[in-house]
């Protein structure tokens, strides 16, 4: 059995970052999730330095890419060195170059969890990237349990008490409540990976072991929530185990972000010379200064473009924004440059339907 109190930890304090994606956002567009939700285990998990060292927002990306790796019948299987690679270039990053120093023990202050992320999206750990990631509610336990299951487990962040120290099995708010022991932080800040969960608690994946977490707990110590989006669910058939299909989820996660070639690529009911203007007026936020009632069939027709295909550029710029436009109104969307991600997402979707 692990002596917690010997264990390192390494979460610093939430970091708002407004390009971060919201999960509830998101939801309305997914399926049900089961009541229960368990991945399987990829043993042995390992600690991957952090008894020695406060990488734990490492070390849980690191897990989770071994059980993502695991539910698709593969074998990932990283080593110290990757995450301590990891932990150099990201606290270098947070400071000023200054990252920790493996020799002298300096800098081993631990990451955030969003710097960790975004590190792991755009470089990668241990030689693996996830595509994309979305901060969860954490006082929304149906948020959690639909992230937890579509995007298999979370990311997650707490704030330590004391009293879990001597909880190796379960943890959970110890009887005397959120004072002395039980004050939330008054351990520290730790990153960990959560596998599964149910109507008791959730699996949590902590220095190389997978014990329990109550709900009770989570409500009182999780301080931050994410779900990141595993380039290895993306599989053949292109179906993550579950059964969701992580292709159109990518492709719906990066309109949300604002990417516009996803669009160009799809869109059927223009000439392709028009699919590019089309498609990059979404991208430059282009809109009329007034309402325009066209409907998409008849937008050419009033402005008196009798071929599109033959259209010059200034008439299907003209078309292309009186389309964007009239959807946009459908939807309620007065102004597109002070749109919501969501609202964007919604006129992508139904322009490419």
């Amino acid at each position: 059995m692990i002596n917690f109190k010997a264990m390192k930890l390494g979460k610093q304090k939430p970091k708002y970052d407004r390009r971060t994606l919201q999960f509830h956002k998101y939801l309305t567009m997914l399926p049900f999730a089961p009541q229960v939700s368990h991945w399987p285990n990829a043993a042995p998990l390992g600690m991957l330095l952090n008894d020695t060292v406060g990488d734990c927002t490492i070390a849980a990306a690191l897990h989770q890419e071994m059980i993502w790796s695991k539910s698709n019948g593969l074998t990932y299987s990283p080593v110290d060195n990757d995450a301590l690679v990891a932990y150099e270039a990201v606290t270098a990053s947070e400071n000023n170059g200054q990252g920790y120093d493996p020799t002298t023990g300096a800098n081993d202050n631990g990451c955030s969890c969003v710097d960790v992320l975004s590190y792991w999206k755009n470089t990668g750990i241990g030689g693996r990237k996830i595509g994309a990631f979305v901060q969860v509610d954490t006082s929304n336990h149906v948020d959690v349990q639909h992230a937890a299951f579509f995007f298999g487990g979370l990311y997650i962040g707490i704030q330590m008490p004391i009293s879990a120290q001597n909880q190796p099995n379960i943890w959970d708010v110890p009887p005397i409540g959120l004072t002395g022991n039980g004050t939330p932080g008054s351990w520290g800040g730790h990153c960990i990976y959560i596998a599964g969960y149910d109507q008791n608690g959730l699996d949590v994946v902590t220095w190389g072991e997978r014990i329990r977490m109550t709900w009770k707990f989570w409500n009182a110590y999780v301080d931050e929530c994410y779900a990141a989006l595993s380039t290895d669910f993306v599989n053949n058939p292109a179906k993550a185990p579950n059964g969701f299909n992580m292709v159109a989820l990518q492709q719906d996660l990066e309109l949300i972000s604002g990417t516009s070639a996803l669009v160009a690529s799809k869109l059927s009911i223009v000439p392709n010379r028009l699919q590019t203007i089309f498609t990059n007026n979404l991208k430059n936020n282009v809109m009329p200064t007034s309402p325009v009632d066209a409907k998409i069939y008849h937008a050419a027709e009033k402005l008196k473009i009798k071929n599109i295909a033959k259209a010059d550029h200034k008439a299907l710029l003209a078309l292309a924004t009186s389309l964007i436009y009239a959807k946009a109104e459908k939807l309620g969307i007065k102004n597109l440059s002070k749109a919501t991600p969501h609202q964007k997402l919604s006129l992508f979707r139904s322009l490419v339907a």
